[in-house]
């Protein structure tokens, strides 16, 4: 009777061992309730119970963004057009309406010249954050990378940061020294 007490209680605070602050969360989600039964309610995209945990949810074919397959007249290369990282917002005003801002190459140069060739592209989806994403437009020039957009209340416009300098852009894939 006794061990069956204290397995009884080491199981009840095995399950409400919860949280005491935000930070518990991993700064992925809120503590909410209090005691030791409270727990971490997590930001989207995050799971657990301290939201330590990234959801990766499998991937679905025909999703997402691919531009890799498309060999424009002025792009040089036959191997299309690649694009890394990328951020997904929500349309403030069409909320069906999801953009994806990303870093591309130009003229389907490949890995070895992305310098200068990168820059930033915007491509948008109606069918929810999982895409499929279409090429809309171009955002910057080259030489542009790892973009970082939000929305600005106070602005009430989009805000773009980058990294990377003003290059002028060349024909082909000619790689840049400086």
């Amino acid at each position: 009777m006794r061990v069956l007490a204290l397995l009884a209680f080491w199981a009840l605070f095995a399950v409400c061992q919860g949280c005491n602050t935000d930070e518990d969360c991993s700064l992925n989600g809120v503590c909410k309730g209090k005691g030791r039964c409270s727990k971490c309610v997590c930001d989207p995209g995050w799971f657990g119970d301290d939201c330590g945990r990234l959801d990766l949810a499998p991937a679905t074919r025909g999703t997402g963004y691919n531009y890799t397959n498309v060999t424009l007249p002025d792009y040089t290369s036959k191997y299309g057009n690649s694009s890394w990282g990328g951020q997904i917002l929500q349309d403030q005003e069409d909320k069906k309406l999801f953009h994806l801002i990303a870093s591309q190459f130009d003229h389907g140069c490949g890995l070895g010249r992305w310098r200068p060739y990168s820059f930033i592209m915007r491509a948008e989806s109606r069918t929810g954050p999982q895409g499929p994403y279409h090429y809309a437009q171009r955002v910057t020039g080259t030489f542009r990378h790892n973009p970082y957009a939000f929305w600005s209340p106070a602005d009430k416009k989009y805000l773009l940061y980058t990294i990377g300098v003003d290059v002028e852009e060349k024909d082909g894939c000619q790689a840049v020294d400086k």
